[in-house]
């Protein structure tokens, strides 16, 4: 059987999905920590905090979306429109996740912090 480009991919991802089910809430505590801001209410660290607050907000709410739909394909019938949505499902988590990685990548940079604790 020969497996596509995008079906590594959605594969690839997926297994990052997987693991990023438990990694999510341990690298929000983390990164969350990491930014809190030592400065006064209006500096520029308050900035940073908040917009890395409002991804790791979102980026949970989506990890707990996610993980109810997987729970539902398990457990249910019917899945979704095709064979492999469980695995969608997972790789777009894995995909929000790898941008989240991204973002706090680029914001520790940004801000001079280096590299921020690894879970």
């Amino acid at each position: 059987m020969k497996a596509s480009a995008l079906g590594l991919l959605v594969y690839l991802l997926g297994f990052v999905g997987i693991v990023s089910i438990a990694a999510i809430p341990f690298r929000a505590l983390v990164i969350i920590e990491h930014f809190i801001p030592h400065g006064g209410f209006f500096s520029s660290d308050t900035a940073y905090f908040l917009v890395v607050l409002a991804a790791v907000v979102v980026v949970l709410w989506f990890d707990a979306l996610t993980l109810f739909r997987v729970f539902k394909c398990l457990t249910e019938a019917y899945c979704g429109p095709s064979v492999a949505s469980g695995w969608v499902y997972l790789a777009m988590l894995g995909a929000v996740y790898l941008i989240l990685e991204a973002l706090i990548a680029f914001l520790g940079r940004l801000r001079g912090a280096g590299s921020i604790g690894k879970v």
